[in-house]
């Protein structure tokens, strides 16, 4: 595989409350959308709202970067969540790609190049929305593949975080729909999904909201997960 280069903006980036803690004999600054320096720690809130809940779920997420590995040709950037689990990145001349052990093949998390109007389309999974109780059956989640198609729509937004103002972020929206047809008695003929994410420079994932609901608008759910804190350990 080969690599692709790219010309990133310069980083303007305020995030008052979380310090990228830096030295001299430390590496230099990662200024990419998908910072891959060991070391780097993303402490994120999340909050959702299910159709089964009366309130919004709130929860945390911690994710680090841990140190490169090189397999075969390939370099991969592995991360370790909070929960002990390891995910493994690469980059190749698609973009960003994630492996998972579940997945034959990778899934493009970030496609190239970097620029308004780039598109892909990649799986995902259902994160919130539950199907309405049937009638003699209870509640079920949708089983069907859920597929993605992104685009680049910006790189030059500004995103509002709990750690702060960012600057020059690249926006990546996302839909997608599953199809129904045995909930037709239930007014469900298709879940819609979609997303929004930005990614500052030098920081990655500062913000990503999500909708998922039954169109028009039948039971809908929704996610948010704003940066709190990075920092350089």
């Amino acid at each position: 595989m080969t690599i692709r280069s790219w010309r990133q903006p310069a980083a303007r980036t305020l995030w008052p409350g979380a310090l990228l803690l830096l030295c001299g004999a430390c590496a230099p600054p990662d200024n990419d959308y998908f910072p891959t320096t060991p070391g780097y720690e993303w402490v994120y809130d999340i909050s959702k709202t299910v159709l089964h809940s009366n309130e919004p779920v709130q929860q945390k997420s911690i994710v680090r970067n841990l140190k490169a590995q090189t397999i075969g040709t390939q370099r991969y950037y592995p991360k370790i969540y909070a929960n002990g689990e390891k995910r493994y990145f690469a980059r190749t001349s698609e973009g960003m790609v994630y492996y998972s052990p579940a997945a034959p093949d990778p899934t493009l998390v970030l496609g190239y190049p970097l620029q308004p109007g780039t598109r892909w389309r990649a799986p995902s999974r259902l994160y919130l929305f539950e199907l309405p109780e049937k009638p003699g059956q209870g509640r079920a989640r949708a089983q069907q593949p859920l597929m993605l198609d992104y685009t680049i729509i910006g790189m030059e937004d500004v995103a509002l975080a709990l750690a702060g103002r960012f600057t020059d972020c690249l926006r990546v929206e996302a839909v997608g729909f599953l199809d129904l047809p045995e909930r037709l008695e239930l007014g469900i003929r298709s879940i819609k999904v979609e997303q929004t994410q930005w990614f500052a420079p030098g920081v990655g994932l500062v913000k990503m909201t999500r909708k998922e609901y039954a169109p028009p608008d039948l039971y809908p759910s929704s996610y948010t997960q704003t940066l709190a804190t990075f920092t350089r350990h």
